[in-house]
């Protein structure tokens, strides 16, 4: 693609990707969404492209942000690195006037702790991942591509709740290609890393457990077929165990399958989980509740439209029943989540007959019971940023944060928002809210991107998004905003 500095750039996958940056949204736990975010926080410098960032909460409420950077000049990297801040808040008192009208409070203020996890000299690092587990270590693992392109290394390091950062931990000796790192940290300390490896020929999934101590167990192979195997995604319990779904490819049709690992490394059986007379199964998504099952939905083209299908696996690899979510013309890109009752939220995107992107949500309680279809989204003739699908958390209390880059309408440059909607237990909706805004009409603006999230104990939602000037050259900068 070809960019005119002068000019600012359409809309659309590769737009985005010429230079990003990264900022964190917190949401407090209950009640509507704020009308106005407080003061942004610059956290890092204008000679830093920041992307791939991920965010966790502790069930105290600290947050870890990783992202990767540049090492050396924007144009022309050296090599990449993987930086990280911890965000905690401190009570402390204050005395404020003078006199009879002298008064102490208390109040809270951010204590941020940078982390300087890794560098990676003369190498590129394509993807990088974290998890914060609720006693607030962080594991980040990442794969690096050496200077010749040939050959990848997967690593990992533990962070402590203090933020002292452990020694890298290899996880993928330097060989064939690996892509799509997931990565879980489950609450006794145990985190489950998955990716796909291919020759060329064919691709597999493998995995590698993490123990409380920091000691990486052996790779386990979960497809020993070695056929063709995409989009492995992962779910844990709290003893450990994880479940581990993927979409496999076969000669006239794909299906999705999920594999158990158990507590101590053992692997179940490799269960069929999608309906053998559709012709195609993709898009895997998976949550885990707080009673061990793991919540799955996926989409199956069914010859004439996209249909979701949500199942639950218990503990034992025990299928519960098959629900139909919604069904439609346009792939969904769904996203699930569940709270402390069992109770699974599935959101995703459709296109209404304005060929405008909106969001729908629905609710599905322990014993399977529907709630009512909520729809919402951008207003009016507003739109999501097609590609770029939304980001869902759900608190254990069962209150919804969904966020979205939307574009107002067809005005030219692009103007590209950072939108969120709450959704109490109940299924009351907010009002649609923008949190950020990229600037004013008819000046160049920012694009808003790549928003993702996470949730910790009390319910504060954390949520991670990319920022990037609609020019070419602009850097990337990592930002931080607080709505309370």
């Amino acid at each position: 693609m070809s960019l005119d500095p002068k000019r600012p750039i359409k809309l659309g996958p590769s737009a985005v990707l010429a230079a990003v940056a990264t900022g964190v949204l917190l949401c407090a736990p209950a009640g509507a969404l704020a009308a106005a975010p407080s003061t942004v926080i610059d956290l890092t410098s204008s000679s830093v492209n920041a992307s791939k960032s991920s965010v966790g909460v502790a069930s105290n409420g600290t947050r870890t942000v990783t992202w990767v950077q540049n090492l050396g000049p924007i144009a022309e990297p050296t090599g990449y690195a993987i930086r990280g801040l911890r965000v905690s808040t401190k009570i402390v008192r204050v005395t404020t006037g003078t006199g009879k009208k002298r008064r102490t409070v208390n109040k809270a203020i951010e204590v941020k702790t940078p982390l300087a996890i890794v560098s990676e000299s003369g190498k590129t690092v394509r993807d990088a991942v974290s998890s914060t587990a609720s006693n607030g270590t962080t594991t980040v693992a990442w794969s690096s591509l050496d200077e010749n392109g040939t050959s990848v290394t997967v690593r990992a390091i533990r962070i402590t709740p203090t933020g002292r950062v452990g020694a890298p931990i290899e996880l993928a000796a330097a060989g064939s290609r690996i892509r799509y790192l997931q990565i879980r940290s489950s609450a006794n300390g145990v985190t489950t890393v998955v990716w796909r490896r291919d020759d060329s020929l064919k691709s597999w999934i493998e995995a590698r457990r993490i123990d409380a101590a920091g000691l990486p167990g052996q790779t386990l192979d979960l497809t020993p077929d070695h056929g063709a195997h995409f989009d492995p995604r992962v779910a844990v319990r709290p003893n450990g165990s994880a479940d581990v779904v993927w979409r496999r490819e076969g000669v006239s049709r794909a299906v999705m399958q999920v594999r158990q690992i158990g507590p101590t490394g053992e692997l179940g059986e490799i269960i069929d989980i999608s309906n053998p007379d559709r012709p195609a199964a993709e898009e895997p998504v998976i949550t885990m509740a707080p009673n061990g099952r793991s919540n799955i939905v996926w989409t199956e083209w069914t010859g004439s439209a996209y249909a979701m299908r949500l199942v639950r696996l218990d503990s034992t690899g025990a299928r519960g029943r098959y629900v139909e979510v919604a069904s439609q013309p346009t792939s969904p890109s769904p996203s699930v989540g569940v709270d402390s009752a069992g109770t699974a939220t599935v959101c995703w995107t459709y296109r209404n007959r304005a060929g405008q992107f909106k969001l729908r949500l629905k609710r599905f309680s322990a014993t399977y019971r529907a709630g009512a279809l909520v729809d919402f989204g951008p207003a009016g003739k507003d739109s999501l940023v097609e590609g770029f699908g939304p980001t869902m958390t759900v608190a254990p209390s069962g209150m919804t944060t969904v966020v979205w880059s939307a574009v107002q309408g067809t005005a030219f440059p692009p103007q590209v928002y950072l939108q969120g909607v709450r959704i109490d237990v109940k299924g009351g909706r907010g009002a649609t809210s923008t949190i950020v805004s990229p600037g004013r009409a008819g000046s160049v603006p920012d694009l808003l991107h790549y928003p993702t999230a996470s949730v910790g104990g009390d319910g504060t939602a954390a949520i991670a998004f990319t920022r990037q000037k609609a020019v070419t050259g602009s850097p990337a900068l990592l930002k931080l905003i607080a709505w309370k």
